[in-house]
């Protein structure tokens, strides 16, 4: 159910902290409920790096993705969460391969292993 009285900038804020923010004890007890009903045991911090490369993914820039993650730079986020695809890689090179009229200035490459 969703809250909006809630004034919290927290992506899972509680209601009963003054900050609103979770504890790490509130935590690591839905963890262990999702673990389960899930019947599976995963490490938070996988989800946290899931969380930072699914926003660079879906084309979010990285000083936004930097301020979500808590990041005092983009130097850590770059480090650590840039990584990108090699679909959304060849994606873009894709358009830089293309002149203004819309003709092919360099081969495409549709697969690294031509190179």
């Amino acid at each position: 159910m969703l809250d909006n009285s809630c004034k919290s900038n927290a992506l899972f804020p509680s209601k009963e902290n003054s900050d609103g923010f979770l504890s790490g004890n509130s935590i690591r007890r839905i963890k262990e409920t999702v673990e389960e009903d899930l019947k599976i045991k995963f490490d938070l911090r996988e989800c946290r790096r899931t969380f930072g490369q699914r926003y660079l993914d879906s084309g979010l820039d990285i000083e936004s993705t930097s301020v979500l993650m808590g990041h005092a730079s983009t130097k850590t986020t770059e480090g650590f969460y840039s990584r990108k695809k090699l679909s959304k890689a060849i994606e873009s090179a894709r358009g830089t391969w293309l002149s203004t009229s819309g003709q092919e200035i360099c081969p495409p490459i549709d697969d690294l292993s031509e190179i």
